[in-house]
């Protein structure tokens, strides 16, 4: 296959068919992507940004996702189990520290939830 930008040869020479147009016919054989397609899920400050303000920087916002993605469900069953166990305590002192480390998370949530039902 002998490809131009907009035309596509197999190796007899023949032409593919002429309603077979692509803008950028590499793209489509060698599965290139086209930047401009992907630009809004690479830029840096992309305009949705601009509607939700945050306080937290990407950084923060990172650390906080790979925390609940990784430790922070194992930190959660050892709270829940020191509740059950009748530790309400140390459960509670467990729990605020997770709403502290990963706000506004299923953690954070669940957590404010297990405070409120065990009394302040």
């Amino acid at each position: 296959i002998i490809a131009s930008k907009t035309t596509c040869y197999v190796a007899e020479g023949r032409e593919l068919h002429p309603f077979d147009y692509q803008r950028d016919m590499c793209a489509r054989l060698f599965r290139e992507r086209s930047p401009t397609a992907f630009g809004v899920l690479v830029d840096p400050e992309p305009p949705i940004l601009a509607k939700v303000p945050t306080d937290d920087t990407p950084e923060e916002i990172t650390r906080r996702c790979n925390g609940v993605l990784t430790v922070g469900a194992e930190q959660f069953q050892a709270a829940d189990a020191l509740l059950k166990a009748g530790k309400t305590t140390e459960a509670k002192a467990a729990f605020e520290k997770l709403c502290a480390e990963y706000p506004n998370s299923w953690i954070d949530r669940v957590a404010s939830e297990r405070l409120s039902e065990n009394g302040p």
